[in-house]
């Protein structure tokens, strides 16, 4: 085992992920949109202690919207937006509910177990999406997929032991990566017809209707302190909007698989942040449960860079997630 793990990462898979002189500028982007996503982790595990899920679902995904629809009105984009919606509402509409439930699940997930452990978790979205691609569009796996898979698996158990409520929290958190993950096999499909800008924003639209809804029907919907307002205004403009946007650079500049690899130290930004904003603690098991996920996920972008010089496109949506 240990021969076949120096021959993969001596391979010459590994020597395609080292940075070339034009992949700085992606790595650059790549490194803002980790610090700008890693943060929304602390705002929620703060919003959710006073506020409702859904509440705090609303407010946050209807702040991204709002911000986005504002740019749009700036680029008078909004009458092909309207069109972009009337003309794929269905499809649209499935993934904004699929958006709607991760978002519940990953907000409870969080209030559940804190910002760490979820953190860790939520990287599993990309063995998710391997999956999806396999169940759904029949792609295939690699001897190096079972490996990331085995390795990944294996560092999310490692974070998880740790009681019943752990493992329940992990749980949303599973379910969150596995809804979204399944958005991602979709906005494929449609990413060649919508430029990214506004598929995001018709994201957040229908996400946010349904969020809306499914609130005023559950009596869920309440006002917010000043404080937490302002933090879910916050989290909103910089997770799904200004986190996206330097996510798709990244994309423009670099491989996904560097790109993939660059998302895997975000775990341990929002550990960092979390120890000095929260004053929260972190044990050394889910440390190094991290470690073994961050090493499964690398482990997976060298499949995934094979697949994509086999012109198999799996993962290349990666950068609709949060």
């Amino acid at each position: 085992m240990a021969g076949f793990l120096t021959k993969l990462f001596t391979s010459f898979e590994l020597q395609k992920l080292v940075w070339k002189g034009s992949d700085y500028k992606g790595f650059v982007y790549a490194i803002l949109a980790v610090l700008f996503i890693s943060p929304v982790f602390i705002i929620i595990s703060v919003v959710t202690k006073d506020v409702a899920v859904e509440t705090a679902n609303v407010i946050f995904f209807s702040s991204g919207l709002i911000l986005t629809s504002i740019i749009s009105t700036i680029r008078k984009s909004n009458k092909e937006t309207i069109k972009l919606a009337k003309a794929y509402f269905k499809p649209l509409f499935f993934m904004g509910l699929l958006n709607a439930a991760a978002a519940a699940f990953f907000f409870a997930g969080i209030n559940s177990i804190g910002p760490s452990t979820a953190a860790f978790i939520s990287r599993l979205e990309t063995l998710f999406t391997i999956s999806w691609g396999v169940f759904l569009i029949k792609e295939k796996l690699s001897k190096i997929d079972v490996l990331g898979i085995v390795i990944t698996i294996i560092g999310a158990f490692i974070i998880s032991y740790a009681g019943v409520s752990i493992a329940f929290g992990s749980f949303l958190i599973l379910a969150s990566a596995a809804l979204i993950s399944l958005q991602h096999v979709l906005l494929k499909k449609y990413v060649s017809r919508i430029k990214p800008f506004e598929l995001n924003q018709l994201r957040l639209l229908f996400a946010s209707s349904i969020m809306l809804v499914y609130a005023l029907f559950a009596s869920k919907l309440a006002v917010p302190s000043a404080n937490n307002l302002l933090l879910m205004v916050l989290g909103g403009a910089m997770a799904p909007v200004i986190g996206f946007y330097f996510f798709l650079k990244a994309m423009e500049s670099m491989d996904i698989s560097k790109v993939i690899t660059v998302r895997s130290i975000e775990p341990f930004v929002v550990v960092v942040m979390s120890v000095l904003l929260l004053g929260s603690t972190v044990a050394p098991h889910q440390i190094f449960g991290g470690g073994i996920m961050a090493l499964g996920i690398i482990t997976l972008a060298i499949a995934r860079k094979r697949f994509m010089a086999k012109k198999i496109p799996l993962g290349e949506m990666q950068w609709a997630s949060n």
